[in-house]
């Protein structure tokens, strides 16, 4: 059971914060072991025990994490320290993690099994640093795992930012024309009736669509609800989701969006645990766990049935059909010459590359065609109202 608490420490300062116990006997016993006063012990709410639970931090937040733990590592703090350190600066959910784990370090756990049982981390994380612990180089995985997330994070923030101006502007343009349609233009259909307006064409078909949303206008935003639910309810069954994922991975106008990031993102895991001596086995595994893509998943694992079963790991990644074939084939070069890291770093430069490009590329193409669109419909309702209103200027 999880319980809730606030505290006074032995400077009689307020501190709050979550703890694992088996009842609230035991709780309330643990903290006052470590020198607390309770102010209040609770059992953590059904919606933050079941719904929170399972959020993982963000990659920035990961970054950041790991680059500090670093710093203080190699300063000369112990371990336990830096921990308890951490915890106390931070709050919320970060918080509780790193209360968590400062506690199985303080009951003489080893920090990769306090990391796996706290949660909240990417399942490649323990391995890491449980490769650190036997090598002795914790500090050096710390770098690196502040290196990769810092990619990571930089990475989605490409992402969002190239998907971010198209969004706005086309949830801006929709909402324009909605007022253009139902509130500006009757206005002008009643002068035009008015005066008996002989009205063009482009002027008719404008208002023929205005009369038209106004009249069915909820029926086809009841339709694109519909839609939307169908597609999601699809996406979620247990019958059709992984085709609808296997789908959306190979679908050429979102592949800049999942497929390629997933590559990306799969090769620098893999080039960073093979380096600290994860075997490709827990590699694929952790990768395995770390994504929520049912494809993915299958098709990773199906990787991995094919190595049990004797096969190499480019013959394998061929025939998955997750990656595409200068992948496999950079792969059993390393594999070939034993030098699968190296061939894994050139890979991630390459593709490193690519992904810049393709944002920077995605961003030159449709940012225009947006402004494009746009400059077209205002154009053209701007031309239709102000013919008639000319015409009708003239007449008088």
């Amino acid at each position: 059971m999880i319980f809730e608490y606030k505290v006074y420490d032995e400077d009689m300062v307020l501190l709050d914060g979550k703890i694992e116990a088996e009842n609230p006997s035991a709780a309330e016993q643990r903290l006052r072991d470590r020198g607390f006063r309770i102010v209040t012990l609770k059992t953590q709410s059904i919606w933050k025990r079941d719904l929170l639970a399972n959020r993982k931090f963000s990659a920035e937040d990961l970054s950041v994490f790991f680059l500090q733990l670093s710093y203080m590592t190699e300063g000369g703090m112990d371990v336990g320290a830096v921990f308890g350190l951490m915890a106390n600066q931070s709050r919320g959910r970060k918080k509780e993690k790193l209360q968590a784990i400062y506690e199985r370090l303080q009951q003489g756990a080893m920090l990769s099994a306090a990391f796996a049982e706290a949660g909240g981390f990417p399942a490649f994380v323990p391995g890491m640093i449980r490769s650190g612990e036997t090598a002795g180089t914790l500090s050096m995985v710390y770098r690196e795992l502040g290196a990769y997330f810092h990619k990571e994070s930089e990475m989605q923030k490409r992402l969002l930012n190239a998907l971010a101006y198209p969004a706005v502007l086309l949830v801006t343009a929709i909402f324009v024309l909605r007022i253009v349609l139902s509130a500006i233009l009757p206005v002008f259909l009643e002068v035009f009736q008015s005066q008996n307006a002989v009205l063009p064409p482009a002027t008719r078909l404008l208002l023929g669509i205005s009369e038209h949303m106004a009249s069915y206008g909820s029926y086809y935003i009841a339709a694109m609800a519909l839609l939307c639910l169908g597609v999601l309810l699809f996406a979620s069954a247990e019958k059709t989701k992984l085709l609808f994922r296997k789908w959306l991975y190979h679908f050429p106008p979102c592949v800049i969006f999942t497929q390629k990031p997933f590559i990306l993102r799969f090769l620098r895991s893999m080039k960073m645990q093979a380096d600290s001596g994860v075997d490709v086995l827990s590699i694929l595994k952790n990768a395995e766990e770390s994504t929520v893509d049912v494809y993915i998943r299958d098709r990773l694992s199906e990787i991995s049935r094919q190595l049990t079963a004797g096969k190499r790991l480019s013959a394998a990644m061929k025939e998955a059909s997750l990656f595409p074939a200068e992948v496999s084939e950079f792969v059993a070069i390393g594999e070939a010459s034993s030098k699968l890291s190296e061939m894994l770093h050139v890979l991630i430069l390459m593709e490193e590359s690519r992904q810049e490009y393709r944002m920077r590329r995605f961003a030159v193409y449709i940012e225009p065609a947006m402004i494009l669109m746009m400059a077209c419909i205002v154009g053209f309702i701007v031309f239709a109202v102000a013919v008639p209103m000319f015409d009708m200027v003239n007449s008088f």
